[in-house]
């Protein structure tokens, strides 16, 4: 088992296997596809604005600017409380597993900074609540039928995702079912 300094309480804590393939710390690794890949820091991204606001933090636009890549960047505020840390660390292990499911957002690296930690990922064009609200306040419409069906496919296969995934985190495996 390997061990890292958590960085709100200075303790050493066990880093799942999974978690340890990726750099999570004041530096890191983006990995945009199996082929472009490069190190990163805080630095190197330029924030566009906020995105989203939850009860961890915020997401932003940023802009890599060596690469020119727009993410999401979700920063989730620091916590000394035990609990959130373990549940920071087991969110950040499911987006990372969930980065081989289809319909959802691509992981593509963290860090910490200033005891915060970012998640990099894909930028969606919208969201769904988003996409509701357009059509039915701003256009006035219903989201035909067709639309709804494939919304429907697909929360169903992420939602077989995410067992698979909680089934392999339980049972100690790695992977996902692609």
């Amino acid at each position: 088992m390997c061990y890292v300094q958590n960085p709100w309480t200075a303790n050493p804590v066990a880093m799942p296997e999974r978690l340890r393939t990726h750099s999570i710390e004041s530096s890191g690794k983006l990995k945009f596809s199996p082929e472009q890949y490069c190190d990163f820091t805080a630095e190197d991204l330029r924030d566009l604005g906020e995105i989203g606001r939850g009860a961890y933090g915020s997401v932003n636009k940023m802009v890599h600017k060596p690469t020119g890549q727009i993410m999401a960047v979700k920063r989730i505020r620091s916590t000394v409380e035990e609990k959130e840390q373990k549940q920071l660390l087991m969110d950040l292990d499911v987006v990372m597993r969930s980065s081989d499911c289809l319909y959802i957002v691509q992981f593509y690296g963290a860090l910490f900074r200033e005891g915060d930690c970012w998640i990099c990922m894909e930028l969606m064009s919208t969201s769904l609540d988003k996409f509701y609200k357009y059509v039915y306040c701003a256009l006035d419409d219903v989201i035909p039928e067709e639309i709804l069906g494939k919304i429907t496919l697909a929360v169903s296969s992420l939602f077989s995702c995410f067992v698979f995934i909680f089934y392999n985190s339980c049972s100690g495996k790695v992977g996902t079912s692609k």
